[in-house]
């Protein structure tokens, strides 16, 4: 699947891990974030072009990351044929992922890295049992 990626200033860090992950998984990227967080940078301009990426057909989805979440979703809403989610933003939001180890166990606290890497072993078997269009938009 081919995946368009963008994050504003707030979110470098975790563009680098999700990309990595998504190519870890067979995915094909396109990386549309910044690569410095300390560079001024404008959410809105990243969200439309993750948003124009999906819509023109350079991408079959796309994944925004930003530092506040709402802003982003709501510029990329704006766009024709684009509904991006707000996912992040209640105060009470898990700052670090939770995980089972396998159903009725309780959730106990992962790394990103470990987090990411369950995400993705998911979406493959989905899209391996059910084919490449089981997952995404």
């Amino acid at each position: 699947m081919r995946v368009a990626v963008s994050a504003d200033h707030a979110a470098v860090l975790m563009r680098r891990r999700v990309i990595e992950h998504l190519r870890t998984g067979g995915h094909d990227v396109l990386d549309l974030g910044i690569d410095d967080p300390d560079l001024p940078d404008d959410y809105p301009d990243r969200a439309a072009e993750c948003g124009r990426a999906v819509t023109d057909g350079r991408a079959e989805v796309g994944v925004l990351l930003c530092g506040a979440g709402a802003g982003a979703a709501i510029a990329a809403n704006k766009l024709k044929g684009v509904r991006a989610a707000e996912l992040i933003t209640h105060p009470a939001r898990l700052n670090t992922p939770l995980a089972r180890d396998r159903p009725g166990l309780p959730l106990r606290p992962v790394t990103w890295v470990d987090a990411l890497d369950r995400v993705t072993a998911a979406i493959t078997r989905s899209q391996a049992a059910h084919g490449r269009d089981a997952v995404g938009c």
